[in-house]
């Protein structure tokens, strides 16, 4: 903390981005599948359980293949479990290891909504070409994606939403459609911050941050 500022007594800022997307412990089980490894000759799906708890024998959802496996085998650090919860890091043996990869969700039993059209708000962190590609990512998801429409832009001073033609500049606040090239798991940023949040970069830059709607 600077010595400018020995009278703020709160939070820091990493230490209250922090606090407002805690990982839940509680609430519907959700875990991006990080990779796939092979142990003693076995797939294995492996991530960074974000909300939730899975238990041995459950019946889990895998998007956005839209499949249904079981859980069979819960480990870890190389010890098996019969549950794990947020925020573990777990592997993952499902009956059926079929088609699974980076990216995908593995769920249960309330279901994220897999779709290509996403309304969402983003804050641009650089001006934005809306017709030029991008590359959206949340959590372990990664596709290519562009924007669609500007549904309004927010004026900076009053605070209220307005029309707007043509590009975004950096800083804009604006509602947008975006369509993505591969089905994505989402939910609403309200409901569920954790598939509810996205980024969307040029190149290897982040030009933007958003909610879904």
């Amino acid at each position: 903390m600077s010595k400018n500022m020995a009278w703020y007594k709160g939070l820091t800022l990493a230490d209250a981005i922090n606090t407002r997307f805690k990982i839940k412990d509680k609430g519907p089980f959700r875990l991006p599948i990080q990779d796939i490894y092979g142990i003693n000759k076995k797939k294995v799906a492996v991530g960074k359980i974000i909300s939730g708890r899975v238990r041995k024998g459950e019946r889990v959802a895998i998007l956005p293949l839209n499949k249904i496996s079981r859980i069979k085998r819960i480990m870890v650090f190389d010890k098996n479990r019969h549950s794990a919860y947020a925020p573990e890091s777990v592997g993952l043996i499902l009956d059926d290891m079929a088609d699974l990869g980076r990216g995908q969700i593995i769920c249960k039993p309330e279901l994220p909504r897999v779709d290509r059209n996403i309304v969402a708000k983003i804050f641009c962190v650089q001006a934005l070409d809306i017709n030029k590609s991008f590359t959206f990512k949340s959590l372990t998801q990664k596709t290519t994606a562009r924007i669609s429409q500007i549904m309004s832009v927010w004026d900076i001073a009053s605070l209220e939403p307005g029309s707007r033609q043509g590009n975004l500049e950096q800083t804009d606040v604006a509602e947008v459609a975006i369509d993505t090239k591969n089905p994505v798991a989402v939910e609403r940023f309200e409901g569920f911050n954790n598939l509810g949040r996205f980024i969307l970069e040029n190149d290897t830059e982040i030009c933007a941050i958003g909610m879904i709607c």
